[in-house]
């Protein structure tokens, strides 16, 4: 028979509880208390299998009370029971030696197992799935737990390591290590999970890669991917080269391909044709007469009766 004390300082919790452990096979609740004084005389007074211990009492807190109970007796089993869903409080007391730790919204069935499993000498074992940090003091505010047993499995990115950095040919002569995967998903034991994952980089050259197959992950962890992916490569370094602009433009240089200016002047000193003529008035139209020279009148040096460069003439007959 598991003698149980029940510490709570709410009277119909206490009664609950009663009814509920009363009714569980092997199980009988021998003493109540109120607070954590009277806990402690009862704990003097009386042979406990286990003590179900609330958090938040007046006068001595659960915390207080729980290192009072393992200062008498280091043996003693505490299941906590505790209004708190799951809180920050749950890690402080497994340190400070309770045997497990439970909320008031646990099912009946729950606490008579857990009971059983604390006489038995055992702990329940919990996984931390989210933390909440306090955003000033960074110390936890909130932690969500999950119970696992022998053949509970998860799923976490662990991070990659790498070492034989120097034993690597391809990174000796200036390869570059290109990283794809910082971490990799693994399926293992809550209890068993890597706190990294090391790869080996000797004997790689350049162009070579390092696939998870080659790598050695400890017993009963597997990774979530089947195939056999690439977790990092040796590349080959990459030069840049610069090329400067050509500074023809700044300079004035004509550039070839380019299309000339309306009115301007070639090397030859040709006029382009359309060009206003040497000697033309400023603003005058483009195939003005120079200044000075009769209208329709031939260009200097020009042959008497030529008409313009480039075209027909219409002359009167004689």
């Amino acid at each position: 028979m598991i003698r149980v004390l029940i510490v709570d300082d709410h009277a119909i919790v206490r009664q609950g509880l009663r009814r509920i452990l009363d009714e569980a096979k092997g199980i009988k609740v021998g003493g109540e208390a109120a607070n954590g004084v009277e806990a402690l005389k009862m704990m003097r007074t009386g042979e406990w299998d286990v003590v179900l211990l609330d958090i938040s009492m007046p006068g001595m807190n659960g915390m207080d009370t729980l290192k009072r109970i393992m200062d008498g007796d280091k043996d003693a089993k505490v299941l906590i029971l505790s209004m708190y869903r799951e809180d920050m409080y749950a890690v402080r007391l497994m340190k400070a030696g309770a045997s497990g730790y439970l909320t008031k919204e646990t099912a009946p069935e729950q606490l008579v197992e857990a009971i059983r499993t604390v006489f038995a000498g055992k702990k329940h074992k919990a996984l931390a799935r989210e933390v909440q940090f306090d955003p000033v003091s960074d110390r936890p505010m909130h932690v969500d737990f999950m119970r696992f047993g022998a053949d509970t499995r998860v799923n976490v990115d662990v991070p990659v390591k790498f070492k034989s950095q120097a034993d690597s040919p391809g990174l000796k002569r200036g390869g570059v290590l290109n990283v794809v995967r910082h971490t990799i998903q693994l399926r293992c034991r809550p209890d068993a999970i890597p706190e990294f994952i090391m790869c080996d980089l000797a004997g790689l050259d350049i162009g070579d890669s390092l696939h998870i197959d080659a790598i050695q992950l400890p017993p009963d962890v597997k990774p979530t991917i089947a195939r056999n992916f690439t977790v990092a490569t040796i590349t080959a370094p990459t030069i840049l080269v610069e090329i400067e602009e050509t500074p023809a433009a700044a300079e004035g240089e004509a550039v070839p391909g380019a299309e000339g200016v309306e009115g301007a002047v070639t090397a030859e000193g040709v006029p382009v044709e359309g060009a206003p003529g040497e000697g033309a008035a400023p603003g005058a139209a483009p195939g003005a007469a120079p200044k000075g020279t009769a209208p329709g009148a031939a260009p200097k040096g020009a042959a008497p009766g030529a008409g313009p460069a480039g075209g027909k003439g219409k002359g009167k007959g004689n």
